[in-house]
């Protein structure tokens, strides 16, 4: 018959296998598992401070300057007129004959292509930095950014492919 006194000893044996159990499994869990999950979610977003109001002002000018809403609006088109596009590019119609005057319609073309691209990304950045919020705010993290922030909280990070 189970005194009480085995009773007592076998509860405190459950209690210590079952504490053991939870520690042995809940460990590896947190570690492989919850862990990384929380490092991959706050890798994922930097947070960027907020730009001063000269920096805006700055940035809204130079866009004005600029006229970046023709060239946000602007739509590169494979047929489109080169010719008519050369203020959008941010030339003069003299900067523009020298750099097309020697290329093939679809070279010209393409390379018109390319200029409004570089001119699209200038403001979108501008725009970014004078309509940014005026406190703290968090923007996605690049491929690049993520890995570094992986690797330095202890994950794996994937290695960037080459191809060449």
């Amino acid at each position: 018959m189970n005194s009480p006194v085995n009773i007592i000893i076998s509860k405190k044996l459950l209690l210590s296998f079952t504490i053991m159990v939870v520690i042995v499994l809940g460990v590896p869990f947190y570690w492989f598992s919850v862990r990384p999950s929380k490092i991959k979610k706050s890798c994922s977003s930097v947070t960027m401070k907020p730009y001063t109001q000269e920096e805006k002002d700055e940035a809204k000018k130079k866009f004005d300057d600029t006229d970046c809403s023709k060239v946000l609006a602007y739509e590169h088109k494979s047929t489109g007129e080169i010719s008519l596009a050369y203020k959008e590019m941010g030339m003069t119609k003299e900067q523009a004959q020298a750099i097309f005057r020697d290329l093939t319609r679809d070279e010209a073309i393409d390379k018109a292509g390319e200029i409004m691209e570089e001119r699209k990304n200038q403001c979108s950045k501008l725009e970014q930095i004078f309509s940014s919020p005026s406190e703290d705010w968090d923007r996605p993290s690049t491929d690049g950014e993520y890995a570094k922030c992986l690797r330095e909280s202890g994950l794996n990070a994937p290695q960037p492919t080459y191809t060449e």
